[in-house]
Parts: C-alpha cells; structure tokens; sequence
C-alpha cells in the first residue's frame, strides 16, 4: 500500500472518529452546558463514593423535581466529605434539564476535547499498523 494512501486512510479516519466522537456523549453534553446552560442550585441526596465518587443531587425546574448524579470531582470536593443536604452550584439546559453537571462544563469540556483527540489521532495509526502487519502475514504464508 502506497504512503499516499496510507495517509489518506490515516487522516480520513481521524477526522471520522474525531467528528462522531464529538458530536455524541460527554463532549456534546458538556459543549451544550457551556453555551446555553442555566445556574441553579442543588441538594445533596446522598453521596455513592463507592461508585466512582458519586454525588447524587436534586434539583427544581418549574416545579418539577429532577434527580441527577455526578462526579464529586466536578464539584471541586472530596466526596468523603459530602453530607446529604450540602448545596452545590450545577448547570441544566433549559430545554431539557435532565442534561445538566456539577461544576464547571468548560473545564470539563476541555478534558474531554482532549481525550477525544488522542483517540482520534492514534486509533487510526493502531488500525493501520494492524492491517497493514496481518496483510503482511497474509502474504507470507
């Protein structure tokens, strides 16, 4: 396979991976918050740190009461140290509030950018190199 090829493969799948990868799951959640995301407060339910440091919160919308998980992490706090009916200061799109985080959605959205970045600059490098090692192979035999 000519280079000019290879690199052709390479940098079509990175921008795939990179697009679909940034359009979906956290990238999207957070980029959505970052834009037109609304201030609110909410109530610690209980912390589950246990499971990945888990806060569990809930929140009112137009007199609907929505209950919502996040990382402690996202808050800034240890979640050792959150206690049922600590306030905490979360983001909620308007339109839908289930889709709303604690803490900061720009910094979390960076990381995230991040992330999504690497996975798409080396998992078509990864990809390549297989293919290109199992036709190697094939040919061999």
């Amino acid at each position: 396979m000519k280079i000019q090829v290879r690199l052709l493969l390479y940098v079509t799948m990175a921008i795939a991976i990179w697009f679909t990868l940034s359009r979906v799951g956290p990238t999207n959640k957070y980029l959505q918050l970052s834009q037109a995301g609304v201030h609110s407060v909410a109530v610690v339910v209980r912390p589950d740190c246990t499971n990945h440091a888990t806060i569990i919160y809930r929140f009112e919308v137009a007199g609907n009461q929505f209950e919502s998980h996040d990382g402690a992490s996202n808050a800034g706090k240890n979640c050792a140290n959150v206690k049922p009916g600590d306030v905490l200061s979360i983001l909620y799109l308007p339109t839908n509030p289930t889709v709303n985080t604690i803490g900061d959605p720009g910094a979390e959205l960076q990381n995230e950018r991040i992330s999504v970045a690497l996975v798409a600059l080396f998992f078509p490098a990864f990809i390549l190199w297989a293919y290109l090692r199992r036709r190697k192979s094939w040919k061999g035999t």
